[in-house]
């Protein structure tokens, strides 16, 4: 595990600029390894992940923690929900964990949007991992 998780982590710094290749190589990450990164959040705090009973036949969900307000929202990413009051129209929340994970592998943001570039990429790898 711990050889995974160099490699993962050793792959997306070695990006210096965000380019397609770096989105590229991010992209090509299988859903083992993004959860290795997962785990490498040192703020559990911050965000946790559940899974339910396989038989239950559920989606893995996610709870994020608002800085501004406090609060601790829902995330299911698979069905594209947050759970804050505003639901899914909102956003926001998918947004914060895609923001702690881009703080936790240490990816490049040089531009206000390379955020929403990774988010996009995070979102899309999350969704195959909960397929």
């Amino acid at each position: 595990m711990e050889a995974l998780e160099r490699l993962l982590l050793q792959r997306v710094r070695s990006a210096h600029a965000l380019t397609a290749d770096a989105v590229a190589d991010l992209r090509c990450f299988y859903g083992p390894e993004l959860e290795l990164a997962m785990a490498t959040l040192d703020r559990p705090n911050l965000v946790g992940r559940y899974v339910p009973d396989p038989t239950l036949h559920g989606m893995p969900f996610y709870v994020v923690k608002d800085l501004e307000t406090g609060a601790r929202n829902l995330v299911i990413v698979q069905a594209r929900f947050c759970g804050c009051e505003k639901h899914e129209a909102c956003g926001t929340c998918r947004h914060l964990l895609a923001v702690y994970l881009i703080e936790a592998l240490e990816l490049p943001v040089q531009e206000a949007n390379d955020h929403l570039t990774w988010e996009g990429v995070l979102m899309e790898l999350l969704e195959k991992l909960c397929a």
